[in-house]
């Protein structure tokens, strides 16, 4: 069998999957369901031929590779992922909306806190993570350093003072933290430090995302607390690496089922909207300093219960009907009704069973489209977008960075960017603690090269959390605000009754914003 047939047999199970026909294999034998009408004789006699083919690309898929721990190249240079790629070239000042690295920072409230023993619970996670002591090289390369100098938390001890002089200290380590932007090559790629007075510490968090994504930054504070709380909780490693854990997932994209998710995305290339087209200031922001701001809300646990009972009821995930609510409003402020938007995707492939514990970056983008369609209930547009994105997520050995390569090739205006985003960490940490935290967070921020405006969901012993972390100089004044309160307010509704749930339109918009729009093409 040669590398042409299994592309196109890649090909046309790519084809049949994306009308509804699903193929699976009952041991040795080719098995399909298919609505009716759809599996018409051309179809199955094109199946027969391609029946090799299809089989072994299935039962690849069943066999997916395994990560295996590999302790002598343990500290040997690994490749980037395609997204760690995008985050360095996209830091660059030569690329639009760059000069930013892509970072996060957080503060975390504490009554009491020891340094020495958080310095020395931070140190255990050192140990146990081998990304907290990785470094990123200008050839694509990053490699984990076997040993680094002890880490040493920086203190601002304030005695007694005012709340005032208190929450003005913690805003100057602030401004120094917030927006850093880290040289890749060097360690660390993160900072600890702590602002403390009598009764009362803040911890200022910052790390670049290159060595940890937004579920790892859970993990990481996680059991920083339970260190804390408990000296010798936190082994010194894991049996698996995240370089073990990426090496086996880029043998897994080599394979005839990547064939198979390349051919589908080429094929909707030419049908990819824009991204949503929002009312912008006008002014130079492509090469502006880049600054971000953060708009808050939230669904205390009680309503947050509600509105996942409602979202079930629907057939939606909790993360699908956020998703869905925050595509409602965008297409009601956007020039176009149909858009892409920028799915970030938390993946961590089940190749050990000590995954969900790594430290590292395992995002990805899916590209996704939201299409106005016809006039049906936010219920059912929202199962609509749900289904959009499982199927592009059945397809995910394609990534959306490759997806942005490829549309690059193909259309003639070149660098094509999608710079409205969603990401969501609901159920993804179903083993959460109760450790605390997370609920112990007072500020946050985050910037990512390329973004105007990242949408984020997480909940918390407290309920939802969500925030939109904006891109300064990007929106026309005033309209991001309303965009996030008519947001906050269909989140609100949602949780409440049905009449959201049932609306064509349960998104209102005041007619002064909606004269700001751009206006739609006729």
């Amino acid at each position: 069998m040669t590398a042409e047939d299994v592309r196109n047999g890649a090909e046309l199970l790519a084809s049949l999957e994306s009308i509804g026909i699903r193929l699976w294999l009952d041991g040795p034998q080719l098995r399909y369901r298919a609505p009716s009408g759809l599996m018409t004789p051309e179809r199955l006699e094109a199946l027969r031929a391609r029946r090799d083919e299809i089989t072994t690309i299935l039962r690849s898929s069943e066999s997916p590779v395994l990560a295996r721990p590999d302790p002598a190249g343990r500290f040997e240079p690994f490749p980037l992922t395609d997204v760690q790629a995008a985050y360095v070239a996209g830091r660059g000042p030569n690329f639009p909306f760059g000069g930013v690295g892509c970072h996060g920072y957080g503060e975390l409230r504490f009554a009491e806190v020891e340094p020495e023993r958080l310095a020395s619970a931070w140190q255990a996670l050192i140990r146990r993570h081998d990304m907290l002591r990785a470094v990123i090289f200008a050839d694509g390369t990053q490699q984990v350093r076997p040993v680094v100098p002890d880490y040493r938390v920086t203190v601002r001890d304030l005695g007694q003072v005012t709340d005032e002089q208190f929450s003005a200290a913690v805003q100057a380590t602030r401004d120094t933290m917030d927006h850093r932007v880290y040289e890749p090559g060097e360690w660390p790629l993160f900072d600890l430090r702590l602002t403390v007075a009598e009764g009362r510490s803040i911890l200022h968090f910052s790390i670049d995302f290159l060595i940890a994504d937004f579920v790892s930054l859970q993990i990481l504070l996680e059991e920083l607390e339970a260190e804390y709380q408990s000296p010798g909780t936190i082994a010194d490693d894991l049996g698996i690496t995240f370089r073990d854990l990426e090496l086996a997932s880029r043998a897994a994209k080599s394979g005839p089922m990547a064939e198979r998710d390349l051919a589908y995305w080429r094929d909707r290339l030419d049908e990819l909207p824009e991204a949503p087209e929002l009312a912008v200031s006008g002014g130079d922001s492509a090469t502006a300093p880049a600054r971000f701001r953060r708009l808050l809300t939230s669904l205390p646990a009680a309503g947050w219960q509600r509105f996942r009972d409602r979202a079930r009821a629907a057939g939606l995930t909790p993360s699908s009907a956020v998703l869905a609510a925050y595509a409602e409003v965008l297409r009601r402020w956007s020039r176009r009704p149909d858009f892409t938007l920028n799915v970030t995707i938390l993946r961590r492939p089940p190749s050990h069973p000590q995954v969900g514990q790594v430290v590292g970056d395992f995002t990805a983008v899916e590209l996704l489209a939201v299409r106005a369609g016809e006039p049906v209930p936010f219920r059912d547009r929202a199962r609509e977008l749900q289904a959009v994105l499982w199927d592009g997520l059945d397809h995910g050995l394609c990534s959306g960075i490759e997806v942005m390569r490829e549309l690059r090739k193909r259309r003639a205006d070149g660098l094509k960017i999608f710079p409205v985003v969603f990401t969501s960490s609901l159920g993804l940490r179903q083993e959460r603690t109760d450790s605390g935290a997370l609920d112990r967070l007072e500020y946050g921020i985050s910037q990512t090269p390329q973004v105007w405006l990242d949408c984020q969901a997480a909940e918390s012993a407290e309920g939802l959390a969500v925030n939109w972390d904006l891109r300064e100089g990007i929106f026309a004044d005033g309209v991001a605000e309303v965009m996030f309160e008519a947001f906050a307010d269909l989140l609100r509704r949602l949780a409440a009754g049905d009449e959201a749930w049932d609306s064509l339109n349960p998104v209102g918009a005041p007619a002064a914003q909606l004269a700001r729009r751009p206006p739609r093409p006729a």
